[in-house]
């Protein structure tokens, strides 16, 4: 009997054992599954800041890998390439401790997790962590010379060195002060007029944005006045053409500012020809050219020329004489031109000039840059896609949905009228959605936009961008060059199949890869956009494909 109970009792004990040994393994990491002990956690930054998500979990060996979404659905590997594809310096994708740095506002409502591995390859996603990104904002300023002095009988005067700081960036300044004095938006300038009589002129710059209001206060004196009698010819505003081709009989016009000192009000005047360069040799008036000029009002006067089709080709000398005061000599220049009509591709032209090296985030030696194709220097010259500072581009950043429809709307505009003036109201945009809508290059309804929280204001999908740039001229303009049948990863289901396969035949779009995937639900980075916008309005940029 004893002998039995002394067996149980040793029975009993070596279950003990087993039983606390068990206890010591954790569940997860005795099956092979890591678990995990703290998940990432949401993270509120400012554009520009760092930020990190860490992760721990318990198991036999563990390894990490962060993964990014941006709607929670779809997950990606982060890599070595994902610093470019999300703009944003990257380190710890494969550590318990993923850190991002100077990060976009491009990256506002992305999710992210970790996939702890442990033994056997066996994986635990962590929870997902939402990254809130808000704008910077910087109240504005404005610095610059606070004063200048004039003589009466000034010309007109451009006043440099004013500069406009702030994020968002200030783009509207107003001016008071005098009706002569305007600012310059482009180049950050006041321009004094000529006229103002002597005084002092205290000029009050406004500007703001959604920080603040900011006010500069300049001072101009003008001084005088002269009591020399002058007449002078300065700038002209428009160019005399003679039209060859016209569907009308056309008249030209130009215009030519008169300044004037000592010279009283309602004084007239005469236009004198001359047959040289000099104005020694007296001429006669050219055919097809008639020119007038009004009375001297407020120390100017205007010259009006006008040319019909029976103008030459040509330069020609004049010279304007008020209150027997003679002018240095002037000239004027006849262009001979071929009608062409009102839309067309002839409209697209360079309106500024690339300096490579201005965006500091452009490798010219890179595929886009201008030492291989050149495409943002083209979609920036022909003013269709601006940078995102005055010294960055982004090149990698993706494309907005909204982006595309400027860019689209632009061309469309350039196409039919020859400009691309848009006169921006609240929200920004709201004027490029009309205009598509009113065009019919899009419909109200298009993008789910109801239902979508941010909008226009999300990256595009590459399907989204096709059907957009395929709106942005007639079909005609997209004559077939290629005899593509259908992208391997398309099909008569895609949404926007006619567009994307529309703009393969024409050379727009030429696929990812040597296959011509399209990859339609992937974004579009801003450097393919200006490729791709670039072939819609050169047509000699565009590219023929295999079958």
């Amino acid at each position: 009997m004893k002998s039995r109970i002394k067996r149980l009792l040793s029975t009993l004990m070596a279950l003990v054992v087993m039983i606390g040994l068990l206890q010591a393994v954790p569940r997860a990491a005795s099956a092979g599954y890591p678990e995990i002990t703290s998940h990432p956690q949401n993270r509120s930054i400012t554009e520009g800041q760092n930020v990190s998500f860490s992760v721990a979990a318990v198991g036999t060996d563990v390894t990490y890998w962060w993964q990014y979404s941006f709607g929670g659905v779809t997950w990606n590997d982060f890599s070595e390439a994902t610093t470019d594809y999300l703009g944003v310096a990257i380190n710890g994708y494969s550590e318990a401790t993923l850190t991002m740095s100077n990060v976009p506002l491009s990256l506002d409502g992305w999710r992210f997790r970790c996939l702890a591995t442990g033994y056997g390859g066996l994986t635990t996603p962590s929870n997902a962590a939402i990254l809130n990104v808000t704008a910077l904002v910087v109240a504005p300023a404005i610095t610059g010379p606070e004063d200048a002095t004039l003589t009466v009988g000034y010309e007109e005067t451009i006043i440099y060195g004013f500069y406009v700081t702030g994020i968002p960036l200030p783009t509207a300044i107003h001016v008071t002060g005098d009706d002569h004095i305007t600012w310059l938006s482009g180049t950050n300038a006041l321009c004094i007029a000529p006229g103002l009589a002597a005084g002092t002129y205290t000029v009050v710059l406004t500007t703001l944005n959604t920080a603040g209001t900011a006010t500069f206060t300049f001072t101009l004196r003008v001084t005088g006045p002269l009591l020399m009698k002058t007449v002078r010819v300065s700038a002209q505003y428009g160019t005399l053409i003679a039209v060859d081709n016209g569907p009308l009989p056309y008249v030209s016009l130009a215009t030519y500012n008169v300044t004037t000192t000592g010279i009283d009000n309602g004084a007239t005047g005469a236009v004198l020809w001359y047959s040289d360069a000099a104005g020694t040799i007296a001429g006669v008036r050219p055919a097809g050219i008639t020119a007038s000029i009004t009375a001297v009002y407020a120390n100017t006067a205007i010259v009006t020329m006008m040319a019909d089709d029976a103008a030459e080709q040509g330069t020609y000398y004049f010279r304007v004489t008020i209150d027997g005061i003679l002018s240095s000599v002037a000239t004027t220049t006849v262009t001979n031109v071929v009608y062409l009509p009102p839309s067309g591709m002839h409209n697209f032209v360079k309106t500024r000039t690339y300096t490579p090296g201005q965006f500091t985030d452009v490798d010219e030696d890179f595929w886009y840059g201008t030492n291989l194709s050149g495409v943002i220097a083209t979609a920036y010259e022909y003013g269709l896609m601006q940078g995102t500072s005055e010294t960055t581009f982004n090149p990698t950043g993706e494309v907005m949905l909204i982006e595309a429809i400027v860019m689209a709307t632009r061309v469309h505009k350039i196409f039919h009228s020859g400009n691309s003036d848009f006169v921006q109201g609240d929200p920004w945009y709201q004027v490029y959605v009309d205009y598509a809508i009113e065009n019919g290059m899009i419909a109200a309804n298009d993008f789910d936009i109801e239902s979508t929280p941010r909008g226009y204001i999300r990256p595009a999908t590459r399907a989204e961008v096709a059907y957009i740039f395929s709106r942005s001229l007639p079909p005609q303009e997209f004559p077939v060059i290629n005899t593509v049948t259908t992208p391997p990863d398309v099909n008569a289901g895609t949404p926007y199949y006619d567009s994307i396969i529309m703009m393969y035949r024409a050379g727009i779009f030429t696929g990812s890869d040597t296959l011509g995937t399209f990859r339609p639900d992937s974004t579009i980075i801003r450097a393919e956009a200006a490729a791709i916008i670039a072939r819609v309005i050169l047509p000699e940029l565009r590219l023929s494909l295999s079958a």
